[in-house]
């Protein structure tokens, strides 16, 4: 069974928080950063992030929203797509377009980034 986990990144300051701490879709998210320093913001001022339960050739977390380069395939961001986490292709060399994160795969695929702060490596803007 994978690891339910989130990461968040605030609207407001533009800053990635790489733990979740509580999450009330009522109230908001208490989050910290990689220094322990913490953070609440309302739910709507929040994009969370969750784990994939899969860690790339380096050993690290892949999330939703990062920045993926998977050889055989090219550029993708990882996505929640239907049944399942994918990344859909930014730099087509695939016909198929979307292709699932799979475990067999994950010491193939390598996070070079997310979204939020590497947008320059997409040659599209992407949807958040």
């Amino acid at each position: 069974m994978r690891e339910i986990k989130f990461r968040a990144w605030d609207k407001l300051d533009g800053k990635m928080y790489h733990t979740v701490e509580t999450i009330d879709f009522k109230d908001g998210v208490d989050m910290r950063d990689d220094k322990g320093k913490g953070c609440f913001r309302m739910f709507e001022n929040v994009d969370l992030m969750q784990y994939t339960g899969l860690k790339d050739k380096n050993g690290k977390e892949i999330y939703e929203r990062d920045i993926v380069d998977w050889s055989p395939v090219g550029l993708g961001v990882v996505r929640w797509i239907a049944c399942g986490f994918a990344h859909d292709q930014e730099k087509q060399r695939s016909p198929i377009g979307v292709n699932h994160l799979h475990p067999n795969y994950s010491k193939e695929y390598e996070v070079i980034g997310n979204i939020y702060e590497n947008p320059n490596l997409l040659p599209i803007q992407p949807k958040k």
